[in-house]
This record gives structure tokens, C-alpha cells and sequence, in this order.
């Protein structure tokens, strides 16, 4: 079948299901979000489409155009195809690549519900989207306009080379001819009606862009302000740390260097961080030494919730004196061999630490750190550090091998968790984006219910090396010791580890697989 023949079968369809959308009857139609802004569509609008066959490129007769804005779009990119109950994307372009869910279409991929379509790979995202509404709901107004756009306009120099036959073929027909010429000025007034209302409709438009910017100026003032905000908690945090290095309280270990607010979402639904975060605990260390009346409080960090009941953090928020620098000779440093040796030489229960962990609604649970389970086993030990209390041993872990982490079963009665992939976490590809929960420099503790920071990452080398998931562009800090990390999969956040510590905008993330 040629081209030609093969482009008026597809008019004639075309046509025929816009009859049958315009005299109100219902036909199979599906939306078009667009989610990236351009000259012809601006970010999150939509176009409803109802016939069973539209391109989609910068070409006037594509059904679903670009402008010169677009380059990278080619004048035919790809078509979207509806076949029976199936709708597929089929790829048009010789030079410019199609991508669904950011994987490349060879030939074709059967479309769902969702999928969101990338004409080139810097090129405008579009998102699929089926829909339940019945087209015989849409005003006669719309769906002539409809009519119009997809059954039409694609298919009109097809359609005039089928007119062109049929009048050659009824040439004797006087009658054929008046009715033809009746329908033409039906359709004229059509496309009055429809130029009228496509006016109305840029309008409306430029209306909305208006409004839109007015929006994203308000909201820029807003971001601009709690920069500010955060630089003046970041100076007040940073003068308590070197008060509390001066007084006679131990301060807590410091696991992470501190980092820029954390990156925005992007396309993750906030429904799905919502529902992760209500598991996320602020944590808090009280140290008490037999001898002393009070418990000192000496560092937070961050803890949550898996679905199987255990509560998890990290080691060195439950066994801060562990991880000790003996080449460092700061104070803090001095302070936390001093409870290390106190720990291992001393009688059990010399040394006592509880975790006061308060979630975001605000409940409170006491756990004592000797409840945790922690891997131990490739600590390092010391027998000849003078911490001027006699001979003794040091026992040190390194945040490298792994056994940064730690876990408490709790009564699960009433609290459930955050779901796990305890298998795919050990199977990351290089530059996949996680998505982390904690809070940073100790913000939880505000006195109200504490809400947990949101910031990413992207997975920095494929697999786990050394038992780790290495990780670039994290977004995290002092706090985040022991915050959950996360993937998208299936429509949920799933957890595949937790944050060990970071070094500049690097770091390392304990694969969930490695609690046993």
C-alpha cells in the first residue's frame, strides 16, 4: 500500500471518528500533558485527543506542534497510535531520538497510563494520561474544535485528493454537487466558530502566563527569604557548635560536612514523601556516666521505621565514642576516647546512652543504645592509648567497611513502617536519583512536631563497592546521620539504605542489605 493511499485510509478514519465525536457519541480519547514549557504549549496544559491516529512534531500538520523554539524536535518526530484497546508510540524521526520513562524507542512502545514521552533527549516531556471522561460530555463548541484540529487540519490535502476523486467519479451528479457545496459552507461556518473561539482561547492563555509569572515572582521572594533565613540559622548553629567545644559537655561526633539547601524535588509526587516522612524520627543522644547526677545531651541525628518493625539509624549515633580520629587532637576527639575507654574497661552499665526519638506526629519513644544490634566485628582494637586511667583497651570502627548502622525492634502495633528492596539496593546503576529524608544541623528539635528535610542525591558508581552505595550531590549535613534513602519504584518511595557520612558534596550510603 503506498503512502499516499495509506495517508487517506488514516483521514478517512480520522474523519469518520470526528463525525462520531461531533454528532455525540462517545469515542475512545486520552490526554497530552505537556510538562515542559514552550512556544506553543505552556507548562501543564493539556490537549485531549480523540482521533485514533496524531503526529507529533515542528510540521503544520502535525496534530501536536512545535514551534522554532523546539529545535531538537523533528518536523515529524513520532506518531501516537491507537489500536483497539492498545495505544501505541511509534518512532518517525530519522535523526532525533523518542524516549518513554527515559528509556529510547527503536521502532515502537505500547504506551500506559503515566508514561511520560521526551521528543529528543533536551527536548520537550509530555506526559500520557488516560482518561475515563466520556467525549459526549465535551460542549458541541469544543468538540467541532476538536473535529477541526485532529480529523481535519492533518489530513486536508489527503482528504482533498479523495474529494478530488469522488467529484471526478459524480461529475454528472448535479445534485452531489450542491450538497458538497452545502457541506463546504457548514464546514466554513465550522471554522469560523472554531478561529473564534481559538482567539478566545489564546486570550485566556495570555492570561494565565501573566498569572504565571506573577506566581513565580512571589514564590522567588519567598525562596530568597528562607535563604536568608537559613545563612542566619546556619551563623547561630555554627557559634552554639563552638560554645559547646569550649564547655566541659561532650559534643557530639561529627559525621558530615555541612551543604547547600537541599534540591527540589523535581518530578517526585509530594504525596510520596509525605507518606515516608510521618516514619521519620529526630533523634536525639543523652550520654549518662555513673558517678554524674545528669544526663548530658551530646549530639541528634536521625532514625526511621521499616515495615518489619525494626527501627533503624546509624552506628555511630548509638556508639558515638566508636568512632574516634586518635590522629586528631581536638578536645571533642579526646573527650569521646576517654568515654570509649570508659565503655570497654570499665563495668557494664558505666557508660549509659538513650535515644529520645520523636516522630513528625510528635510521639516520643525512649530507647537505651544497648537495645540496638550493631556489627562489631571488624572493629579495630588499641591496648596501648594512656588515657591517663590506667591500662586498658580501645575498641574503633571505620564508617568505610559497612558497619554504620544499627537497629532496635520496636512494637509495631500501632506503627508501620517504610517498605524496603533489601535485593535492588545492592543493584543501583551509576547516576540513578535517591531521594533522602533527615534532619540537617538538628532542625527537628524546635520544640514543635519535627518535620524531616528533603534532598537527593545520584548514585556515583554502579553496584556496591567496598559494601557501600557511593553517592555524588548530597544534598545532606550534620543531622542527617542515619536518614533514610530512597528510590522511586512502582509509584512508591522504597528504601534502600541509609546515610553513613559525606564528604563535600560526595558521600556513602549503607545499603538496607547489609542489617543482619
Amino acid at each position: 500500500m503506498s503512502k499516499a493511499t495509506n495517508k487517506i485510509g488514516t483521514g478517512v478514519k480520522a474523519v469518520g471518528t470526528g463525525l462520531k465525536m461531533v454528532s455525540g457519541t462517545d469515542v475512545p480519547a486520552y490526554t497530552l500533558e505537556f510538562l515542559t514549557k514552550s512556544e506553543k504549549h505552556p507548562q501543564n496544559t493539556s490537549q485531549t485527543i480523540v482521533v485514533p491516529y496524531v503526529e507529533l512534531g515542528r510540521d503544520g500538520n502535525c496534530v501536536v506542534t512545535f514551534g522554532k523554539d523546539t529545535p531538537m524536535v523533528s518536523k515529524k518526530h513520532a506518531a501516537i497510535e491507537r489500536r483497539g484497546p492498545e495505544t501505541v508510540l511509534k518512532q518517525l524521526s530519522q535523526t532525533n531520538q523518542t524516549f518513554i520513562n527515559g528509556r529510547p524507542v527503536v521502532k515502537e512502545w505500547f504506551l500506559t497510563n503515566g508514561d511520560e514521552i521526551q521528543l529528543s533527549a533536551n527536548g520537550p516531556r509530555i506526559r500520557y494520561l488516560t482518561t475515563a471522561a466520556k467525549t459526549s460530555t465535551i460542549g458541541l463548541s469544543k468538540r467541532i474544535q476538536l473535529f477541526a484540529q485532529q480529523s481535519l487540519r492533518p489530513y486536508r490535502r489527503a482528504l482533498i485528493t479523495l474529494l478530488v476523486l469522488f467529484l471526478a467519479g459524480a461529475a454528472a451528479s448535479a445534485y452531489l454537487i450542491v450538497t458538497l457545496r452545502t457541506d463546504n459552507q457548514r464546514l466554513q461556518s465550522a471554522y469560523k466558530e472554531i478561529n473564534q473561539q481559538t482567539s478566545a482561547q489564546q486570550a485566556a492563555i495570555k492570561k494565565g502566563d501573566s498569572l504565571f509569572l506573577a506566581a513565580q515572582k512571589e514564590t522567588a521572594n519567598k525562596l530568597a527569604a528562607a535563604n536568608q533565613e537559613n545563612t542566619s540559622l546556619k551563623q547561630d548553629l555554627s557559634g552554639l557548635k563552638q560554645a559547646l567545644e569550649k564547655s566541659n559537655k561532650t559534643p557530639p561526633p561529627v559525621r558530615v560536612q555541612p551543604v547547600a539547601v537541599p534540591a527540589s524535588s523535581g518530578a517526585l509526587l509530594p504525596k510520596m514523601i509525605e507518606q515516608v516522612s510521618r516514619h521519620v524520627y529526630f533523634l536525639k543522644m543523652y550520654l549518662t556516666i555513673a558517678g554524674e547526677s545528669d544526663r548530658t545531651f551530646v549530639g541528634s541525628g536521625t532514625g526511621f521505621l521499616l515495615s518489619d518493625g525494626r527501627f533503624i539509624t546509624a552506628r555511630h549515633c548509638v556508639q558515638p565514642w566508636a568512632y574516634v580520629n586518635l590522629e586528631a587532637q581536638k578536645e571533642a576527639d579526646q573527650r569521646w576516647l576517654l568515654v570509649n575507654w570508659l565503655y570497654y574497661n570499665r563495668p557494664k552499665g558505666t557508660i549509659k546512652l538513650e535515644l529520645e526519638l520523636t516522630s513528625p506526629e510528635n510521639k516520643t519513644i525512649v530507647l537505651p543504645a544497648e537495645k540496638f544490634t550493631v556489627r562489631d566485628g571488624q572493629d579495630l582494637y588499641y591496648t596501648d592509648i594512656d588515657v591517663g586511667l590506667g591500662p586498658g583497651k580501645v575498641q574503633l570502627a571505620s564508617p568505610e567497611d559497612g558497619s554504620d548502622w544499627a537497629f532496635c525492634s520496636v512494637d509495631t502495633k500501632s506503627l508501620i513502617g517504610v517498605p524496603a528492596d533489601p535485593v535492588g539496593c545492592s543493584q543501583l546503576k551509576s547516576g540513578t536519583v535517591l531521594h533522602v529524608l533527615g534532619y540537617t544541623f538538628g532542625l527537628g528539635d524546635s520544640g514543635e512536631a519535627p518535620s524531616p528535610f528533603y534532598s537527593t542525591a545520584h548514585v556515583s558508581q554502579t553496584g556496591l563497592v567496598g559494601g557501600l552505595i557511593n553517592v555524588t550531590n548530597l544534598s545532606a549535613a550534620q543531622g542527617n546521620s542515619g536518614g533514610p534513602v530512597f528510590v522511586e519504584k512502582d509509584g512508591q518511595l522504597v528504601n534502600v539504605g541509609l546515610v553513613s557520612a559525606t564528604n563535600s558534596d560526595a558521600g556513602m550510603v549503607v545499603p538496607i542489605s547489609a542489617l543482619k
